[in-house]
């Protein structure tokens, strides 16, 4: 396994449950990859029930291909055996708070003011 088998807002504890990280990365609620490439060969997505379960489903990647999930899911990623794995990686999240601080550390880095164009649609 390239990337073992993690779940991207909680830490897998034995007995199968998973506390959300609140310090570290709680807030993220969703994750998705985008793949840029499909010259590699391996690198594949994989999906399990938890960490220690047998792997349950594979995504192969393929450019312009987008995968998104729940950030609770089981899922790692499997060895390159040739080329190069290229994708971007996105974490999203609904909660409010964390949205804005996220605005705020991109100001920080940019400069200047962001608009504030999150809209949350029922």
């Amino acid at each position: 396994m390239s990337h073992q088998i993690h779940a991207d807002n909680c830490q897998y504890q034995d007995n199968a449950s998973c506390p959300v990280l609140i310090l570290d990365f709680g807030w993220r609620d969703f994750s998705a990859a985008v793949y840029l490439n499909d010259d590699a060969h391996g690198g594949e997505l994989v999906f399990a029930t938890t960490p220690r379960t047998s792997v349950r489903s594979i995504v192969r990647p393929k450019c312009g291909r987008m995968v998104s999930f729940n950030s609770r899911n089981p899922h790692g990623v499997l060895p390159v055996f040739s080329g190069r794995r290229c994708a971007v990686l996105v974490w999203m999240t609904h909660t409010r708070e964390r949205q804005e601080a996220n605005r705020v550390e991109i100001e920080n880095a940019l400069g200047y003011s962001v608009a504030n164009s999150s809209h949350r649609y029922v």
